[in-house]
């Protein structure tokens, strides 16, 4: 009998042969959470991973990623970012319990898919977790994006992009998003850090917009990064 880590109800895990032969490790949550998480898989845009209609079969980019590129200012500022899941309802609310009400064994879960997605894609990379700002990190008493990589090796610059307080962008829309883009929170404490040619992968738990992942990029940029890339839970 096993206590899964999402809903906290008990449940039996099925026993099956490719299990007990490949030693794959155990899901950790039950078949009803399972079966809600959906994975984002298909024709998907080259550059966030939003999945993409079959009508745009042959359009490799979606429209938002279009734009990003078309404008001088974000153009080629990430090569890709690899998001696990669709941010439906369900994961909506998974993520909620684990950065609102502080149910953090939820990021055990996670931490392994991105870490088998940093390794498959990223392994030459340095891992940089978006940071809060001093102040949501003491009302909230953990970084979300830093618990997603506990246990991962490579973790040199983990705590060197800061973050100033502003507004939460997840109280803001689309439309807002986008427009405060240039309203840049993050920064590089250390200014004699050198990041000449050097892969950057950014962990964060959502890709909403990709405002985001674009500012911090365009810090580590100006540092000196080579690509960046980022992996995120949701999409």
């Amino acid at each position: 009998m096993s206590i899964c880590l999402f809903c906290h109800h008990h449940y039996i895990e099925k026993p099956s042969w490719s299990k007990i032969f490949s030693n794959n490790k155990s899901e950790s949550i039950c078949q009803h959470c399972l079966s809600n998480l959906k994975k984002l898989e298909g024709n998907r845009c080259t550059k966030c991973s939003r999945i993409l209609l079959k009508e745009y079969s042959d359009v490799p980019i979606c429209y938002d990623c279009n734009r990003w590129e078309k404008n001088q200012l974000t153009q080629s500022l990430i090569v890709r970012n690899y998001s696990l899941y669709r941010y439906n309802s369900f994961l909506k609310e998974i993520l909620a319990t684990f950065k609102y009400r502080g149910d953090t064994i939820i990021a055990s879960y996670f931490s392994q898919k991105l870490f088998d997605t940093y390794q498959a894609f990223f392994s030459n990379a340095y891992v940089i977790c978006i940071p809060l700002s001093k102040e949501r990190l003491h009302e909230r008493g953990f970084n979300q994006a830093e618990l997603l990589v506990e246990g991962w090796p490579n973790k040199e610059y983990v705590h060197l992009l800061m973050k100033n307080e502003r507004s939460k962008q997840s109280k803001k829309s689309r439309r807002l998003r986008l427009q405060s883009f240039q309203d840049n929170p993050f920064f590089i404490e250390k200014q004699n850090i050198d990041l000449s040619l050097n892969n950057i992968v950014l962990v964060d738990d959502i890709y909403t917009t990709g405002t985001t992942i674009r500012q911090a990029a365009i810090v580590l940029k100006q540092a000196g990064a080579n690509q960046i890339f980022s992996i995120t839970i949701a999409r």
